[in-house]
């Protein structure tokens, strides 16, 4: 019989128990959509931020303003605002 059989199918366990710990956790900070949109009540007017919208379109902006509807840039064409239905992501 071999004798790292064992360690092996210990060591198999191990990876999967990991695995689900890891699963766990990220599950854990998911977040609704609507704590995800109050994050941005956290920016400060003139950050740098990257905005993707549903249709994939992307956009580097400063972030001026938000509200429950919408939420306020300044691109280089000037100020524009984004309805929140439209915006899939925003990142710094």
């Amino acid at each position: 019989m071999d004798r790292r059989r064992p360690w092996f199918t210990i060591g198999m366990i191990a990876l999967l128990l990991g695995s689900i710990g890891i699963s766990a956790v990220y599950a854990k900070e998911a977040k609704s959509p609507q704590a995800n949109w109050d994050n941005l009540k956290g920016l400060t007017p003139g950050d740098d931020i990257h905005i993707v919208l549903n249709d994939k379109k992307t956009y580097r902006a400063q972030f001026q303003s938000v509200s429950e509807e919408s939420i306020v840039v300044r691109l280089a064409t000037g100020d524009q605002a984004f309805d929140r239905q439209s915006v899939l992501r925003v990142s710094t």
